[in-house]
């Protein structure tokens, strides 16, 4: 091969590889390195994420709408305005065509903003009325993905496509928030569910994950319920939980997690249960045993075996708790007779 030639053939091997690379990070989100939908770090709040991915998921739409309900100021696209195309897109069911809604709305949005601020407002119903249109018509959703790097994609490919509709600034606005937590908690269960990982392993990565994605306000802002808390904090720390050497050990790590998701008064009050809940367990397995040297002693009849384990219910538990293990019981009894 002459030198010309194998020159030419480098310059072509490289061209090829610059094109896949440059198509790959394109693909990955506008050529970022870290590869997520929506890239700037500054532009969403973590608070408006989570209040956005609350209107997705919630169904309070209503009782929102008051939030957005400015005077004399100009409309800025975002979650809540998001949430009142979709509150306005499903509050006429009885409408079968979009020209009866878009009668309905405008109405609405006249009476209940500026003049100035209902134009602007229906003006961008029917904007976003025409992208919803055209990406349901993509038929572009996540029932059919086998993994979470395809819900990614398919979240990635239809916000490409609101990109393309809106423009990549209002669609952003719109639905950027919401998306980016989509992702945001997708990437995150992968590492809560890591079974060969321990807590503090899953801490590191979630915060690395929570500085790639967001700014500081990832870390200081969480308005989920104690209990909500409390679950992930299960999750995070199961592989310690599960390998605890010693049931006391156990007990201190759950105390610990306890101590970071609820007050003192409730941590007592989970105490206490636990505690109540061992001393149940200890009582049945003692019933357990006595109920099953009763029902195989040869010596008595079906009936005095009976009579045997009531009264062993009645010393061993309380009358509430015994009536609900002997209903236990004889469903059991007729489960194993329609065997």
């Amino acid at each position: 091969m002459t030198v010309k030639k194998k020159i030419l053939v480098s310059v072509i091997i490289f061209t090829c590889c610059l094109a896949g690379f440059l198509f790959y990070k394109e693909r990955k989100g506008e050529g970022t390195d870290e590869g997520f939908i929506i890239n700037d770090k500054k532009s969403i709040a973590f608070s408006s994420a989570a209040t956005a991915d609350r209107y997705r998921t919630g169904s309070h739409i209503p009782e929102e709408l008051a939030r957005i309900k400015v005077k004399d100021k100009h409309i800025k696209p975002g979650p809540d305005t998001l949430l009142l195309m979709r509150f306005l897109m499903r509050h006429y069911p009885e409408c079968t065509e979009w020209n009866c809604n878009f009668e309905k709305a405008k109405k609405y949005l006249y009476e209940n903003f500026s003049v100035e601020n209902a134009k602007e407002l229906f003006e961008l119903y029917e904007r976003f009325i025409e992208c919803e249109d055209k990406v349901r018509s993509k038929n572009i959703n996540l029932s059919g993905t086998q993994s979470i790097d395809e819900m990614i994609d398919m979240i990635r490919i239809r916000h490409d496509l609101r990109r393309q509709i809106l423009g990549a600034e209002l669609a952003d606005a719109l639905f950027g928030a919401e998306v980016k937590m989509q992702e945001y908690k997708l990437r995150k269960s992968v590492i809560l569910s890591d079974g060969n990982l321990y807590g503090a392993q899953k801490e590191e990565k979630i915060k690395s994950l929570d500085i790639e994605m967001w700014d500081e306000s990832a870390s200081t802002y969480d308005d989920r319920l104690p209990y909500v808390k409390y679950q992930e904090q299960l999750e995070i720390f199961k592989k310690d939980i599960d390998e605890a050497s010693s049931p006391e050990e156990q007990s201190r790590i759950l105390g610990n997690l306890r101590a970071k998701c609820f007050d003192a008064q409730i941590v007592e009050l989970m105490q206490m249960v636990d505690a109540e809940l061992d001393v149940i367990k200890l009582k049945k397995g003692a019933y357990e045993e006595a109920r099953k040297a009763i029902t195989e002693d040869p010596a008595l009849d079906e009936k005095q075996k009976e009579e045997k384990i009531r009264a062993l219910q009645k010393n061993m538990f309380d009358a509430e708790y015994a009536e609900r293990i002997r209903r236990m019981e004889n469903m059991e009894k007729a489960r194993d007779a329609l065997r």
